[in-house]
């Protein structure tokens, strides 16, 4: 399927390559970590986010007033994405902006992020993340084990007693 524009052209020119695209579209979750002003971190997941253009992640603010008054506060966000079963991910650093619902860009990024919501949560405000930079991430197996994906997805298994899910 590959990550595309909203002309539907494939994404080029990005701080994201192909394999940090194709592994942010496998994962279910991301984290995304902000500051508040006395500088206390706070990490919250999000299941609803989505590649908008070549730099830019956006999530859906369904139940985050902690992150969104620290982004208010900071807008330099940290972002992990990470594929549970393979044990693969991307660490992203960027500049978050709250979209609210009276913005330009709401209604479009609603639509783009009930692809993956299909109506189940309102969005109270969508934060639109322009990314800096990113690298990949590695379960330390990788590094310091003979492992392979197709290994690292059997543990998950056995660890998490559920069997991957069909794409």
């Amino acid at each position: 399927m590959g990550c595309r524009d909203q002309s539907g052209n494939p994404m080029v020119n990005s701080v994201l390559n192909e394999q940090h695209k194709k592994l942010i579209e496998k994962s279910v979750l991301c984290w995304v970590a902000t500051v508040d002003k006395e500088g206390q971190p706070n990490v919250s997941p999000k299941e609803v986010f989505e590649l908008h253009t070549n730099d830019r992640l956006v999530f859906a603010v369904i139940a985050s007033p902690n992150t969104l008054k620290n982004i208010k506060q900071h807008p330099k966000v940290g972002v992990s994405c990470l594929d549970i079963w393979t044990q693969k991910g991307v660490q992203m650093n960027g500049i978050a902006e709250i979209i609210s619902p009276i913005h330009n860009d709401f209604k479009e990024l609603e639509q783009l992020l009930n692809n993956k919501n299909k109506g189940v949560f309102k969005f109270q405000n969508i934060i639109s993340i322009k990314i800096t930079d990113a690298k990949i991430l590695l379960a330390p197996s990788y590094q310091f084990l003979e492992t392979t994906e197709e290994k690292q997805i059997i543990n998950a298994e056995q660890t998490y007693g559920k069997h991957k899910p069909s794409p």
